[in-house]
């Protein structure tokens, strides 16, 4: 069993990691999205991506060692959260997944809420051409409908 509460607080480790790598590329979206960077955005997104991936990943393990651990304990995996098995393990481990798991948490309010933040950002931009390109419009500078057409010399 303590092999496996070792293995469940790496796993632990490395999500807060990726988490908080998660959370930098956010406020570098949020500057990106500010500076009308399309490029370095879409690099970002592209890292994003990856992280997400890569938090899936470890979202599987965790959850099969959960698995193991609940089997150990006589436990249903149904019912069995990181909380309830904290409650289940002695010291340090308690200790220790309890530290991982707040600190998870708290990662993933702030990603929210940062994710929450740059979509608004996103969705103003969007409004701004928009009402930017109504005016082009209704100046007759561009066509209401049909294709831009463009010749190139």
């Amino acid at each position: 069993m303590h092999q496996l509460l070792g293995k469940l607080i790496e796993i632990l480790s490395r999500e807060a990691d990726r988490y908080t790598g998660l959370l930098e590329l956010l406020r570098e979206e949020r500057g990106h999205i500010a500076s009308n960077d399309v490029d370095r955005l879409n690099e970002v997104l592209k890292h994003q991506n990856t992280v997400v991936l890569e938090l899936k990943a470890l979202e599987e393990a965790r959850k099969a060692l959960i698995r193991k651990l609940a089997e150990l304990l006589g436990l249903p995996f149904e019912g069995v959260t990181l909380r309830k098995l904290i409650e289940m393990v002695e010291e340090p481990y308690a200790t220790m997944l309890a530290g991982y798991g707040d600190q998870i948490d708290e990662l993933v309010a702030e990603i929210k809420r940062l994710n929450d933040d740059n979509s608004y950002l996103i969705d103003k931009s969007i409004e701004y051409i928009t009402g930017a390109l109504q005016i082009f419009v209704s100046a007759g500078a561009i066509p209401s409908q049909g294709n831009l057409i463009c010749d190139v010399a």
